[in-house]
């Protein structure tokens, strides 16, 4: 018996039942029907993601204006094997565009998201104290920045040249963590 969440409780039911487990949790509940093209998301999802509204009929063009550019490809390919029935299951790990037009990590596979913060982590402004501990060695990771973002930042980082990030956050260095 292949039953979906709108054939068993229908548009409204799925819609509150949607909202009372999204309470529930830390992570951004969707639903999509690919036959019916459409889709129900959690009012935390739609606060969070560029998606319209919680209701969406054009399902297909809603999640690829918020899948992350470069994703689309790979995106458009599973979900099309999932419809065929080539996947069994929605199973990937991608990105969406938050609000702010930054890429969310989205994982399928174990149904969560990682969120970053909205300005990348820069302790530039501590590196001199940081250097003082007797570091031989210091590591900067790269999220989505270009090659020639990354190596600029890098020599930055080195103390060559450059200029420090315009916007950045600390995160919790010399803050604590409760």
């Amino acid at each position: 018996m292949n039953k979906d969440v709108y054939g068993i409780l229908g548009d409204l039911t799925a819609e509150i039942l949607l909202e009372i487990i999204a309470e529930c949790m830390d992570d951004y509940l969707y639903v999509i029907d690919l036959q019916n093209n459409k889709m129900e998301i959690s009012q935390s999802a739609l606060d969070r993601f560029m998606i319209s509204e919680t209701h969406v009929r054009n399902v297909k063009q809603e999640i690829m204006s918020v899948v992350y550019k470069e994703d689309r490809t790979m995106f458009a390919k599973h979900m099309q094997a999932v419809m065929d029935g080539k996947e069994k299951v929605h199973d990937i790990h991608y990105r969406w565009l938050d609000k702010n037009g930054l890429p969310v990590w989205v994982n399928c596979r174990h149904c969560m998201n990682t969120i970053y913060n909205s300005v990348p982590l820069s302790l530039h402004q501590y590196m001199e104290q940081i250097r003082g501990r007797g570091l031989r060695a210091v590591r900067l990771d790269f999220t989505d920045e270009s090659g020639k973002k990354a190596a600029y930042l890098a020599r930055f980082f080195a103390g060559e040249d450059g200029n420090a990030p315009d916007c950045y956050t600390t995160g919790h260095y010399k803050k604590g963590v409760q």
